[in-house]
């Protein structure tokens, strides 16, 4: 699981879980049902009761390693 990409819907879902106590709204969704068995085995979100998931610490830990990604840029150069 270390090496694992996450797909942009599976990262909205990890983010809602670290933000938000309210049950996601599209968590009966093929995507979130797989990013809720990916997350889980990584020990990256919990259950937190009625739907609800929260991140665990090692959740936390990723949500804010991405947080602190800086911006990328461009550059030109010339041809060899």
């Amino acid at each position: 699981m270390s090496d694992a990409l996450f797909c942009p819907g599976e990262l909205r879902f990890l983010l809602w879980c670290h933000i938000s106590p309210e049950e996601y709204p599209e968590l009966d969704s093929p995507l979130v049902r797989g990013a809720i068995g990916r997350f889980t085995g990584a020990g990256m979100i919990e259950g937190a009761g009625h739907g609800r998931w929260r991140t665990t610490d090692r959740g936390m830990a990723h949500v804010n390693h991405m947080c602190e990604l800086p911006l990328p840029v461009s550059q030109w150069v010339l041809p060899e």
